[in-house]
């Protein structure tokens, strides 16, 4: 009896000392993960923070060319406004020059004629006699007339050039609609009519509308030429050297047209 007791207690020391080193190698073992985890953690932290800074740093040179092709974008913007702005006015000045001087010159002329007439004919001047020899009309149908003097009187721009336009435009073919959905006499997209309030569809607008482009494309290029191309093809596309050869067909027509009638009132 007292040995089965003794084998007994044998036994649960045993067990108790077996438990022991179980907890203590399972403690071992939670420590080791725990340790293992940390460190894990933490590499992943470090590798975080290292692409994070790599980032930023790409990030922060993104910004400073983007600055720097800003300020070179303002910079040519500017340049574009000083132009645009320069440009109209030394042609306005010129304008103005001309329309002062051009009468002047007119006067000075006939009292030089009428002069020298009177003096070789003792008499009336031959142009009192005969009447004044005046510059043929631009070749624009009647009803069509004063809305083309009108409108190339508003904008400053020659008769007899609008008059060249619309000829190769529509050939005065008032409901003439391009595959671009150009209309009208000019040729005016409805895009460009709105923007200033005007109307494709009925002429007189149709006509303000081209004159009123069209100086805006003299003004912005100063080359007779070079705004008809912009006329034809859009600003956009000469700004890029982007004109295609219709283009230049376009431009050898009007400008041909133009040189024909260019005396014209």
């Amino acid at each position: 009896m007292h040995g089965a007791a003794a084998k007994a207690a044998a036994l649960r020391e045993q067990a108790a000392e077996e438990a022991v080193r179980i907890h203590a190698a399972a403690e071992r073992e939670a420590a080791r993960i725990h340790a293992t985890a940390n460190k894990e953690a933490i590499d992943a932290t470090h590798r975080l923070d290292r692409r994070r800074r790599r980032l930023e740093g790409d990030l922060r040179d993104l910004y400073r060319e983007r600055d720097a092709e800003r300020k070179a974008l303002d910079k040519q913007i500017a340049e574009l406004r000083r132009l645009s702005v320069a440009k109209p006015v030394r042609i306005r000045r010129a304008q103005r020059a001309a329309l002062v001087l051009a009468p002047v010159a007119l006067i000075g002329a006939g009292a030089f004629f009428a002069l020298t007439s009177s003096n070789a004919h003792g008499g009336a001047p031959e142009a009192a006699r005969t009447g004044n020899v005046t510059a043929p009309l631009c070749p624009v149908p009647s009803q069509f007339r004063p809305s083309f003097v009108s409108a190339a009187k508003k904008e400053s721009v020659p008769l007899s050039l609008l008059t060249a336009v619309a000829t190769v435009e529509s050939r005065f073919e008032a409901n003439a609609q391009s595959a671009k959905g150009a209309a009208g006499l000019l040729q005016v997209l409805p895009s460009t009519a709105r923007g200033m309030q005007l109307s494709v569809s009925d002429p007189q607008a149709n006509v303000l509308a081209g004159a009123t482009y069209l100086r805006q494309m003299l003004d912005q290029f100063g080359s007779t030429q070079t705004a008809l191309a912009a006329y034809n093809a859009g600003p956009d596309a000469v700004r890029l050297g982007n004109i295609p050869s219709a283009t230049n067909t376009y431009v050898a027509d009007v400008m041909s047209k133009w040189s024909a009638i260019q005396n014209c009132r």
